[in-house]
């Protein structure tokens, strides 16, 4: 909750799409971090793996394998050195970002243009998110197994306050 209010600080209302971002890369950080916890949320593990946010992007989120692939090293570099390339742990293949924030309409989320170059679209991202989040809720709500793992990662997760010094 407290993310997606903080995401509406910086992208404006949900239900907005198009705009300035003056801050594009977090942006996308904020957004990257809430599609690892609904990979908490709907797996039931505090702790998860690349392989569990892949499954979560492709099974819940239907987002093609080689655009989920570039999603999670997208989310390496921003997470990781807060830049826009980065190189595969396992067959050290580079990958290269551009972010675009101009875009409203693309169809991709993220779009290979290159043999090393993605370009990131923030809007359809920003789109992408919020279907997750409803995509999510749904698989949760729908399946007893999976809503008891939700209950449990929550407890284990705690609740993270924040309050403004008097």
């Amino acid at each position: 909750m407290m993310l997606r209010t903080d995401l509406q600080s910086v992208y404006g209302l949900e239900s907005q799409i198009g705009g300035t971002i003056a801050t594009p890369l977090l942006v996308a950080l904020g957004i990257s971090a809430g599609l690892e916890l609904l990979t908490k949320y709907w797996s039931g593990k505090t702790r998860t793996t690349q392989n569990d946010v892949l499954g979560f992007l492709t099974d819940v989120g239907r987002l093609p394998k080689p655009e989920a692939e570039a999603l999670i090293q997208f989310r390496n570099a921003i997470a990781h050195g807060y830049g826009l390339a980065t190189r595969r742990v396992q067959d050290d293949q580079p990958f290269m970002f551009a972010v675009d924030t101009d875009n409203v309409t693309s169809p991709a989320v993220i779009a290979q243009t290159a043999p090393e170059l993605h370009v990131v679209y923030l809007w359809p991202l920003k789109r992408y998110f919020l279907k997750a989040v409803a995509r999510c809720r749904r698989a949760i709500a729908g399946d007893w197994q999976r809503l008891g793992g939700f209950v449990v990662c929550i407890r284990n997760l705690r609740e993270i306050r924040v309050s403004k010094s008097a």
